[in-house]
């Protein structure tokens, strides 16, 4: 990312263009990170913390998305639900975050094989309670994840943005997407 800001005269200082980086952060590429057991859902495999929620990508295919509801009091990442079906119940309890969780289902796709693919320069670090045995150090990060050839002839990619994901769809030579 080109650094966004201005100088303030007479002297070294620079205060951030809040406006140029707002319109900079939608296209921040987001990696997703494996699942090595610091989300508390086994079918999860791969995640993307985007600034918009949480996509979870599962072992059948699912995509679930956690999306806060955000008041102008703020609402910050630390917030978000940590899985797609664990502790959406103590934070609305606690009434910090109201949100909506969605489950996106690949109608009639056979999942055979979810890989992360292009090994990001980026490492991830989580340190649960005072066990070491919970800590998971340089988690591999990704640019995509791959669900495979989810219809004869066609693949899925995920990728993820600053507040979105997108899905590109490959469709093999020959190949009728109808």
């Amino acid at each position: 990312l080109p650094a966004v800001s201005l100088a303030v005269p007479g002297s070294d200082r620079t205060i951030p263009d809040k406006q140029a980086i707002s319109d900079k952060l939608p296209r921040i590429h987001v990696p997703f990170i494996e699942n090595r057991g610091q989300v508390g859902d086994a079918q999860v495999i791969y995640y993307a913390r985007t600034f918009g929620g949480t996509l979870f990508v599962t072992q059948s295919g699912e995509m679930v998305y956690s999306l806060p509801y955000r008041e102008k009091s703020g609402i910050s990442q630390k917030d978000f639900p940590r899985s797609p079906r664990a502790g959406n119940e103590k934070i609305m309890k606690e009434g910090t975050v109201q949100g909506v969780t969605l489950k996106e289902t690949l109608v009639g796709a056979a999942v055979k094989s979810i890989q992360g693919k292009e090994l990001s320069s980026s490492k991830v670090s989580y340190f649960q309670g005072s066990e070491s045995s919970r800590w998971h150090t340089e988690l591999g990060t990704y640019e995509t994840v791959t669900l495979g050839e989810i219809y004869p002839g066609i693949e899925l990619e995920l990728k993820a943005y600053g507040n979105n994901v997108e899905k590109l769809f490959t469709v093999k030579g020959h190949t009728d997407p109808g």
